[in-house]
């Protein structure tokens, strides 16, 4: 009976933190205290990722073990969701019609930011003889690095006789997941084969290698996008997102069970429907008003993982440590070598490129790099896959306070955009 004391004690302290932390940042967020930079905060829904991890830390084991697999499954759908997001922002009409200067700038600022990471995880083992984390998943932290809190590229296209087609994008996310596939796929070690009925020996193909595994989450990715092109075409607006929302699902389980990467088959998949439907505008606007749930959604999950881990399976202060320092002082450092990098090549004319820079806003789109990073937990077995999500959690909060503050923080209603 004591034991049952203590473990309700504990769960009704959890229950009021949670309450009261929620009422607590909607009321401040309400009246604009704390500043610019503890408003942005706010409104990243950073504080639904504390929520969770104080909820899932706070809850019995008895209910821990049992929501495991159902926060997983929620968790993969969200992560995939988020893919598509971001493969949707290459529509092949706003490319064409976008800055070629800020998007060169954009992929050399991901791709030094991520080579930052990986030379100084290999000076750490060399040098310092300090092997925080496999060889894999420091391509993993390089590529949420990477896609963690680019700058948007504004594009627009207006035309006669259709609505004008706006919206935010940045390669610096497609760079970052692409960085993030070559070392999760391999750590997934997920295999399958394909039997061909129609040759006499009924030979087998068996799809285990990386290369092999990311072909299969292309072909996975355009055969969901193709599936959702032919479910929206004449369907009714109000059921545009469910029907999105279901092939999607069908395909990241899909790709969850063959060992292949959600992310990747998401980031296709929106890449084919963004350009191959013919009522891009309905379905990005019916994904803009389900954009803020499925953020609360991927942080909830995120803590709640976190919370349930330390409270099962204890942390590793070391790798939290390690990628605390990865996620903050590396990566600010290969961000500002790669701003450099970026614009003496573009001084220099070593790359030619056309248009001019033109005024665009940093917003929250970390979230991609969040939905790169829960796959470590899943990647890296014990603690040090909670370690490491825990870290790069804490480090998109201190990013994002530390950012400089531009006029989209103190005029957000000036700026509608979609983050990736």
């Amino acid at each position: 009976m004591e034991v049952d004391h203590q473990i309700m004690a504990r769960l009704g302290v959890g229950v009021m933190v949670v309450a009261g932390l929620l009422f607590g940042a909607e009321w401040v967020r309400s009246r604009e205290w704390g500043g610019v930079r503890f408003q942005r905060l706010l409104q990243g829904q950073l504080q639904y990722g504390l929520a969770g991890a104080v909820a899932g830390y706070a809850a019995p084991q008895t209910w821990q073990l049992p929501l495991v697999d159902g926060v997983h499954a929620a968790v993969y759908f969200l992560v995939a969701w988020f893919g598509l997001v971001t493969g949707m922002g290459l529509d092949r009409r706003l490319l064409s019609g976008s800055q070629t200067a800020l998007m060169v700038q954009d992929v050399i600022r991901a791709v030094v930011v991520a080579l930052t990471v990986l030379l100084a995880a290999y000076a750490g083992w060399r040098v310092l003889a300090v092997h925080l984390l496999p060889v894999e998943a420091v391509f993993v932290l390089a590529g949420v690095c990477a896609a963690l809190s680019p700058r948007l590229v504004h594009m627009r296209i207006t035309r006669t006789r259709t609505p004008a087609r706006s919206g935010w994008f940045s390669l610096a996310t497609c760079t970052g997941a692409l960085v993030y596939g070559v070392g999760a796929i391999p750590l997934r070690g997920g295999g399958f084969d394909i039997q061909l009925p129609l040759l006499p020996d009924h030979r087998l193909i068996l799809i285990e290698a990386t290369p092999s595994q990311m072909i299969g989450c292309l072909i996975l990715g355009c055969l969901t996008g193709l599936i959702m092109d032919l479910l929206t075409r004449d369907a009714q607006r109000r059921m545009l997102v469910f029907l999105v929302g279901s092939s999607l699902a069908f395909g990241a389980g899909i790709a969850v069970a063959l060992g292949l990467d959600p992310v990747w088959t998401g980031i296709v998949a929106g890449a084919w429907l963004i350009n191959s439907t013919l009522r891009r505008l309905e379905i990005m606007q019916s994904l803009d008003r389900a954009d803020r749930a499925a953020r609360i959604g991927l942080y909830l999950g995120a803590g709640w993982l976190v919370g349930t881990g330390v409270a099962m399976q204890g942390i590793s202060l070391f790798i939290l440590a390690g990628v605390l320092f990865i996620v903050t002082v590396v990566r600010s450092l290969g961000l500002w070598g790669g701003t450099r990098s970026a614009r003496w090549l573009l001084e220099s004319g070593w790359i030619q490129v056309s248009g001019k820079r033109e005024g665009d806003a940093r917003l929250h789109v970390g979230i991609l790099a969040l939905a790169l990073a829960v796959s470590l937990v899943e990647l890296l077995h014990g603690d040090a896959g909670i370690a490491a999500l825990a870290g790069v959690m804490a480090s998109q909060w201190i990013v994002l306070f530390l950012a400089p503050v531009q006029n989209s923080d103190r005029y957000p209603e000036r700026i509608r955009g979609r983050a990736g």
